[in-house]
C-alpha cells in the first residue's frame, strides 16, 4: 500500500488514480484515530489504576503526568512492512 504523499504525487502526475490517493488518505486517518484511541485508553487505564490504588482519593491533587501524548506529524515516524 502506498503512503498518502506518494499516492497523491502519483495522482498529481497522472500516473496514479484518485481512488488510490483517497484510500491512502483514509488509511492515514484511520491509523491516526487508532493512535489517539490507544493513547486515550492508556490514560483511562492509568486513572483507573490510580483510583484503585487509592492515589486519587487523597486531597493533595498531585498526580504525576508520566504519560506522553502521541507524536505530532512533524516527529512521527511511520514504518510500512
Amino acid at each position: 500500500m502506498m503512503t498518502e504523499d506518494t499516492a497523491f504525487e502519483t495522482y498529481r502526475h497522472g500516473v496514479g488514480t484518485i481512488t488510490a490517493a483517497n484510500e491512502a488518505a483514509n488509511g492515514l486517518l484511520s491509523a491516526e484515530q487508532r493512535n489517539v484511541d490507544a493513547y486515550t485508553s492508556a490514560l483511562i487505564a492509568a486513572a483507573n489504576l490510580a483510583f484503585v490504588m487509592g492515589e486519587m482519593t487523597q486531597a493533595s491533587g498531585n498526580i504525576p503526568n508520566t504519560m506522553e501524548p502521541p507524536l505530532s506529524d512533524e516527529t512521527q515516524e511511520t514504518t510500512f512492512g
